[in-house]
Parts: C-alpha cells; structure tokens; sequence
C-alpha cells in the first residue's frame, strides 16, 4: 500500500487500513488450463481426459462413453501470468465523498464508480471482484491480505472446514449487495487434514443420508443432487463431488465458460460426453430413457461441493482439498446442501457381499413395443462385419467406403437379490478388496434414476505442464492363474499379428494427430529421453503389456513436448475433436466405423 498523503516509500502490508488516499493492487490468477484429474494450481497447465469405456468383468461395462473432468487454463486470451485489479479508495477534493473505483472490468460488470461507502473510514472487502476465496475473506473481509496466494491457510479437520463454509455463505446470503461486488461464479476452498480422509467412503456416507433427507428433497428442485467420483490408475488423485451449481449439455458451453477471464482458478467441470456426440449427428435422434438424464450430447456440472485430494508428483503441497461453488445470485441452493452435509465417513473396507444376481437376460423391448435380443443382434453383427472385411479385400473399386475395424458390443440386463443398490458399493469392492488398476468412476445426474459407473484402463490424452500425453490401448489377454501360464498369456499378446494390427489402427490415428501438431508448430513429439521421435522406428519396439488384476493390455505410449504453454487450450481442443472416440472403442476409419454400428447394433440398445 501506498499512502499518498505523505513521503513514505511504498511498503506492502497485510491488513487495509483507512487513510485519506489509500491504493492497492490485487494480483489475481485468473483461469484456463484445461485439465482432467490434475496438475497443482501453482502450475495448472494440464488436461488429461480418458475413454472410460467399461471392462469386460460385468456386463454393465459393455457402454464404450468417455468421461471426462475439466479445468481452464490461466487466461481466456491464450496468456499465462498474473492480471491485475486495482481498487482505490479516496476522499474527493470537494466535497470529501468516498468513492471506489476497480478497474479492469469484472466480466459481466460494467466498469464501477461507487459512491456507496457512506464515509471515508469504511473499507471496500477484499473479496470483490474475486472468484477464488477463502471463508476467512467473508467471514473478514477488511483484515485479510486481498490476495489469495499470499494468505496461507492451515489445515483444518472436516468438520471444522464445513462450519466455516456454513458460516460464511451465511453471511454472504444476508448481504444484500454481494451480487454486484463478486463474479458470477465463485469457489471459496480450504484445505483439510487429509490423512484420514478418504473420498469415496465419505461420499458414499453423504449419499446414504442425502438420499433418506425428506427435508433437502422438499427445498431442491430435484428429489437427489448430482453426484460425481472418480479415482486415477495410479491412486494419486482423488474426487467426490456433489450438487450442480452449474451444468451444461453440451461441451461447447464448457469451453465457452473456462474461456472467461474471471473463471475461478482450480475449477472443474465433472461429467461425461456421449460416445458419438458430433460426430454422425445422430446421437439425439434416439436416446435410450437410461440416458435421457445425461443430456442428448453430454452432461457436465459444476459442484456445489467438491472433496479433492492430489498427491500426484507435480503437486507439491499434496493437500486435501473441500471447495464450494456458488453463484452470488443463487447462493441458498449451495448453502440448503451444506446444510445437509456432514463429516462422517463409511469405514474403508469392501462390502462384506455383493447383491446376488438372480437373472439375467439379454432381451430387452423398444418404445413401440418391439422386443429384440441382444445376443442376436450382436453374432448377426459380427456376421455382416466380416462379409465387409471379405468384400473389402475382394472389391478394391467397390463403392462401398472401406472398413477397416469395428467394435461391437451388446447388452445384458441383470435382475439383483436387492432393492435400492447404489453402485458406490462396487467401487467400494474394487477399491478396498484388491484394486482392479483402472480409473474409478461413477456419477450420477441430480434426480436421475440411472447410475453410470466403471473401471478403465486407459486415457485419451493428458496436457500437464509442458507434456503431451496419449495412449494405444487395444488387444487384451487375460492374467493367468499361475505365473507360467500369465507368462505365456504376456507372450502370446506381445507376438500376436492380429493384436499388434489391432493396436496399430489406433496408433495410427494418434500419430496423425501428433504430425498435425507439429505441423502446425504446437507440439514436438519426444521419446523418453528427450530425443525427437522418429515415428518409423519406434514401431518395432514400441509395444508393451499392461498387466491389470483380471487382464493384461497391449499398449503404446506417445508423448510430445508442447512449444507454448500458450498452446494448452488449442491442442486440447483439438485432441478431443480427434481421438474422441478412438478406433479402440470405434473402429477405422471412423466415419465408416460409425454408420455399421449404427446400422446394425443401434437397432437394439443406444450405447
């Protein structure tokens, strides 16, 4: 701060105090890093999004939908750094009137001349024009440093982070100007004593009690909130989520908002995107009433409440974090759940049994009436995909648009000893009862009856710090019951011309959208030690197995070296529109891939 009543040199302090003329400068991160289960926010320049197709354990797990998390990069014009707000608070020279400015404008806002202070000893909370808060900014807002970054926050045990919430949207409800001096979106976090805390059985004891809560029905619009879980194959990063502050049905809104300059820094959009969303144009002509609730193209929320522990390597305060959103028009949805939530916790174990299956069928009837079987549908279409391979090698002139793979899949419906089974208690089991070695998730949109849950081996792409990351994950043995025979199963896949063929379709299309990166001056492709990647000579020794607990994958990597940071937004963008849905869950060439499943397995289920 700066008095300029007087001669002293400038000097930053940690409390506003009232003066004649009294500047200061906020120093605000602002976002738009893309990221999926993610980098630390003192360098967020990640985005990882993974094709949680359903494995082949369960027959629930046949949908090939990807899922996806999301967090903006730094800045919607493309720009890393640090954008600045300046308020001042000063006497007028005639009339002595306080008067506020800020300045750049506020997205949303109007570049604001307040004349509402009603004297000159009255300070302007720190918290204005802020979307990333601590409670302690609401709660004190003219005793804490402006600055969010600067004011270390202890942790604190859940219970008492969930007071502090409560208290402090409290008070923000009471206060009828809040709209006009806070962003649209806000997220006050705080972070929590961590080591004891486990999301999953912590949202898994929030569902219970929530979904028993006459009292949180009758003041929300929908009868249950919006749920979200996930969990990294590699166990560093962790996600509960609950009630939707925001939600959006299609992933051009998602862009749109993480573009805004005032977006809150760690911020993230949870939910999932249809399997053939934009790409045929068909996905809304016929939406199966199990997905109906997710949107016809996508479903993506922002959490009221959001539970997130990173102990990823590139996080270096690896902190548990509680966060709640709101919107300073609408705050009393958010504050209605808080109110419901507490700090118990489901002992972390697996569930001692599963429901028993008592039937199972692969018959199912469509909105007319018609009944199929699946099991039917799916050997016809298998049939018919073959006589195309077949006229494909034999009609090199044919019309027909060559097809190359395609991936079927079809349904099974089981009827369960139980009633009211929530789908927590099987990541509970995979979790808990010996990890299955994929990417938990699970999700549920507010009010919907389906539940949409899995484990997957593998990720569409990842962007964090400097490193571009994707894999080809396609030809699967299973893991053998001794280890000779778990030997020879690795042997027999790694050896495998039609599995490594199988795997290499997807490679290819991984590596042209690498070579346009380049081409267009984003990315340059490495290999693990840092040299160029020749994309020739890595294919004779580029595959490998990944063993999981029940099966064992063919796999390879591809990595690349971003040449901006700037560059974030545009290769993530352009990965999606790309590789979304890869040939692994696909087939090739993927416009070919999508009319014969459309064609032939569509008539039955919507996938």
């Amino acid at each position: 701060c700066q008095n300029h009543g007087s001669n002293r040199k400038r000097r930053r302090i940690r409390h506003v105090f009232s003066s004649p003329t009294v500047t200061y400068t906020s120093c605000v991160w602002v976002g738009t890093w893309l990221l999926l289960l993610l980098a630390n926010a003192k360098n967020p320049t990640a985005f990882s999004l993974s094709p949680w197709s359903f494995g082949r354990t369960t027959t629930l797990t046949r949908d090939k939908s990807t899922l996806f998390a999301f967090r903006p990069p730094r800045d919607g014009r493309g720009q890393t750094g640090r954008r600045h707000s300046k308020i001042q608070i000063g006497s007028s020279a005639t009339n002595g009137e306080a008067m506020s400015t800020i300045s750049p404008n506020i997205h949303g806002n109007p570049e604001m001349d307040a004349h509402a202070l009603p004297n000159r000893n009255q300070a302007i909370p720190v918290y204005v024009g802020q979307s990333t808060l601590t409670p302690y900014h609401i709660l004190h807002p003219n005793t804490v440093p402006e600055i969010f970054s600067d004011y270390p926050v202890d942790p604190k045990p859940l219970y008492r982070v969930l007071s502090l919430m409560k208290e402090a949207l409290t008070s923000l409800v009471s206060d009828d100007n809040v709209e006009a001096l806070l962003p649209e979106f806000v997220r006050i976090e705080h972070p929590i004593t961590h080591k004891s805390m486990d999301p999953l059985a912590w949202i898994s004891a929030q569902q219970e009690r929530l979904s028993t809560l006459s009292q949180y029905q009758q003041s929300s619009s929908s009868s249950t909130p919006s749920y979200f879980y996930c969990q990294s194959q590699e166990q560093d990063v962790e996600v509960a989520a609950l009630g939707a502050v925001h939600s959006c049905n299609n992933t051009q809104a998602v862009w749109s908002l993480l573009e805004r300059h005032d977006w809150p820094t760690s911020s993230r959009f949870y939910g999932g995107e249809r399997y053939d969303s934009g790409q045929t144009g068909r996905s809304a002509e016929r939406v199966a009433p199990e997905w109906k609730d997710y949107g016809s193209e996508a479903w993506w929320f922002l959490p009221m409440l959001e539970l997130r522990r990173d102990d990823s390597p590139h996080n270096q305060q690896n902190q548990t974090i509680l966060a709640v959103h709101i919107r300073p028009g609408n705050i009393q949805p958010t504050l209605d759940l808080l109110q419901q939530i507490t700090d118990h916790s489901m002992a972390p174990r697996p569930p001692t049994t599963l429901p028993p299956v008592l039937s199972r069928s692969t018959q199912y009837k469509q909105s007319d009436g018609t009944t199929y079987d699946g099991q039917e549908l799916y050997e016809d279409a298998v049939s018919k995909a073959i006589e195309r391979f077949q006229v494909n090698t034999t009609e090199a002139n044919s019309n027909t648009t060559a097809l190359e793979k395609v991936v079927l899949c079809r349904v099974q419906r089981m009827r369960l000893g139980v009633q009211d089974w929530c789908a927590l208690a099987a990541l509970r089991r995979w979790k808990y009862g010996g990890h299955e070695g994929g990417h938990l998730f699970w999700m549920q949109p507010g009010g919907a009856a389906a539940e949409f849950f899995g484990c997957a081996p593998e990720r569409l792409f990842r962007v964090r710090h400097h490193l571009v990351q994707s894999e080809a994950l396609a030809g699967t043995r299973p893991r053998g019951s001794t280890s000779a025979e778990d030997t020879q199963h690795l042997q027999d896949l790694l050896h495998s011309p039609k599995d490594q063929r199988e795997n290499q379709i997807t490679a290819d299309c991984i590596e042209q959208a690498f070579g346009e990166m380049s081409r267009r001056g984003w990315v340059v492709s490495k290999n693990e030690d840092g040299t160029d990647v020749n994309m020739t000579e890595r294919r004779s020794s580029s595959f490998f197995v990944r063993r999981l607990l029940h099966l064992q994958h063919l796999c390879q990597s591809f990595k690349g070296q971003l040449t901006d940071t700037n560059q974030a937004l545009n290769v993530s963008r352009f990965l999606l529109q790309t590789l979304h849905p890869t040939p692994a869950v696909c087939g090739a060439p993927l416009q070919a891939a999508q009319e014969f499943i459309w064609e032939h397995e569509s008539i039955g289920f919507d996938r």
